[in-house]
């Protein structure tokens, strides 16, 4: 169908489309928004949503759910509405300032931040092995990445693949003119679980916090004092790291079979989406103390002595005993 514009007078009078721009910024409209350098990030504790704001010298941290009444906010203007989506999307970014994009899981579900095209290809690996699995009707050998990339290469492990397709498409009704329809789901299954690769790939640099724990614990195993601490923060971090790992059990161990997934497509999305958003949230904590230990090398040292009592801090902190994680 043609699209028909019709004549409603000179451009001038056409009002700017800013309706759009705003659904997708913290477009607030207060004045106390527009004071430079002032944003919203999670306090300490990891918990509290505070809004910053600086003043000359004078630095002030509210917390986001007392704004609306400290500064005479409407609780139903959009101001009070967009500072409820900031103390949210602080689940999904470290920081969010005025003007800024809404972080798009709260907008689509989708993720507000990147992975790299080696998660890419990790996540296509998997549902490619799945798709041969079916073929053949038995689990594919776990390959290591140039095995499976030689293996992908094969003219007779492409006309398998393409094979899967038009059978899985027949397998769910779809015929097979609905092998597009199969290669299109598994793309998007691909892309959605890069993140998780992504995550995967985070978890393992807590790992190494761990490990490099158990290592200083050998080389200050004679300093009775310092090697109590640093076997306090191996206590801490223990439970964390399994929960971690138990996660990641978790969601492999639901996405294992393609054709369940194709069959609950927008259910696995979710579901995958889910744990993508748990993971991250877990992880978004760790991510200073991962730089800090990132170029550190295990030995007696006075910039690792900080950084092991900053750990230390870090999992009392976050991971108490008496606490669950």
């Amino acid at each position: 169908m043609d699209t028909v514009v019709r004549d409603q007078g000179p451009v001038d009078e056409i009002p700017a489309p800013k309706a759009a721009e705003d659904a997708c910024h913290f477009v607030f409209r207060h004045p106390l928004f527009a004071l430079k350098s002032s944003f919203f990030r999670m306090g300490s504790d990891g918990m509290t949503p505070l809004y910053h704001v600086c003043l000359g010298d004078t630095h002030a941290a509210i917390p986001a759910d007392r704004l609306a009444r400290s500064f005479d906010i409407s609780s139903v203007s959009e101001d009070a509405k967009l500072i409820a989506m900031a103390a949210e999307g602080l689940r999904y970014v470290h920081e969010i300032r005025p003007g800024d994009s809404i972080p798009s899981e709260l907008l689509d579900g989708s993720a507000s931040w990147t992975v790299e095209g080696r998660h890419v290809e990790a996540a296509q690996t998997r549902f490619f092995m799945q798709l041969i699995s079916w073929l053949g009707g038995e689990p594919l050998q776990t390959m290591d990445k140039q095995a499976f990339a030689d293996t992908l290469a094969d003219p007779a492990t492409k006309a398998k693949i393409q094979q899967a397709f038009t059978g899985i498409a027949e397998k769910l009704g779809l015929g097979a003119g609905g092998k597009q329809e199969v290669v299109g789901k598994v793309g998007d299954l691909t892309r959605e679980f890069s993140y998780i690769e992504a995550l995967r790939e985070r978890c393992a640099r807590v790992r190494k916090i761990g490990a490099n724990l158990k290592e200083m614990a050998h080389s200050y195993r004679d300093e009775r004092f310092f090697s109590g601490e640093i076997g306090r923060a191996q206590s801490l971090i223990g439970p964390p790291l399994l929960q971690l790992a138990a996660l990641l059990d978790q969601v492999d161990a639901n996405t294992q079979e393609l054709m369940a997934l194709l069959r609950s497509f927008d259910a696995t999305v979710a579901y995958i989406r889910r744990m993508r958003d748990d993971l991250h949230q877990r992880l978004m904590k760790w991510d200073d103390l991962i730089l800090a230990w990132r170029d550190a090398i295990a030995e007696r040292s006075e910039a690792n002595e900080r950084l092991i009592r900053r750990t230390y801090r870090f999992v009392a902190t976050h991971f108490p005993q008496t606490s669950d994680w």
